[in-house]
């Protein structure tokens, strides 16, 4: 078996692998058959063992618990937690295997992790910015919610205003063309022409109390439901649970 073949079975045997972790195995084994020179090809394959065997160490290292904190150096594949040798350096007798030796954590301080303790200082200092801020808190808070409250009344009070005075003119109008028309009526046969002004006026009047009527209409069952809808959602508010994100 020549570099060419170990190289093609080795990229066959590693394709369900992600496509940059298979991509970095390879390169790694090339460029070491490339630092051990063509001369040393043999000797090389005969040191890795076979690709089945150099396969299954690259995936078993792959799979361990830290292996998204390992890489492929210069001295094999390394991860914090342990020293990894995913090939030997030529001249060597040894397979390449996936041994790990343990790091001196007592000595060297690495792989050790120390759980953050709470500072007692830091929650003091918390609790009295939360009573320090109370007094402004407190009157912030009332100012804000009186506030929108205030607005909430006042649009309410509008629209409210607005229907009051759209179904008072459209009343207003339907008054005055009935009021022409009965004119009109009386007055037909002595003034025909100011009879036919009359009932014309009249029939404007009509008109626009129609229009007056239909945003009467409008107002309450658009814009008083959309109000009422508003101030529920912004009452229930601080009561509705917020989604969690996961």
């Amino acid at each position: 078996m020549n570099r060419a073949e170990f190289m093609q079975q080795l990229g066959a045997l590693l394709g369900d692998l992600p496509i940059n972790e298979r991509t970095e195995a390879l390169k790694y084994y090339a460029d070491y058959f490339d630092d051990a020179g063509s001369e040393n090809e043999e000797q090389v394959i005969k040191e890795l063992g076979s690709p089945q065997e150099v396969a299954g160490i690259i995936k078993a290292e792959l799979n361990a618990k830290d292996k998204e904190s390992g890489e492929f150096t210069e001295k094999g594949y390394k991860n914090p937690a342990y020293t990894t040798t995913a090939a030997p350096a030529a001249g060597q007798n040894n397979r390449a295997n996936s041994s790990y030796t343990a790091n001196d954590n007592a000595q060297s301080g690495q792989g050790t992790y120390t759980p953050k303790q709470n500072s007692a200082g830091k929650t003091a200092l918390i609790v009295v910015l939360c009573i320090l801020l109370i007094p402004v808190g407190i009157p912030f808070a009332i100012a804000v919610v009186s506030t929108v409250f205030s607005l909430i009344i006042a649009i309410f009070s509008t629209i409210f205003g607005l229907i009051i005075g759209c179904a008072a003119v459209t009343l207003a109008l339907f008054t005055v063309a009935i009021i022409l028309i009965i004119i009109a009526f009386f007055n037909i046969a002595g003034m025909p022409l100011v009879s036919l002004v009359l009932i014309g006026a009249a029939l404007l009047t009509a008109a626009l109390g129609i229009l007056f009527m239909l945003l009467t209409v409008l107002l309450c069952g658009k814009a008083l439901p959309a109000i009422f809808k508003g101030i529920v959602y912004v009452c229930g508010y601080p009561f509705r649970k917020k989604e969690v994100v996961v």
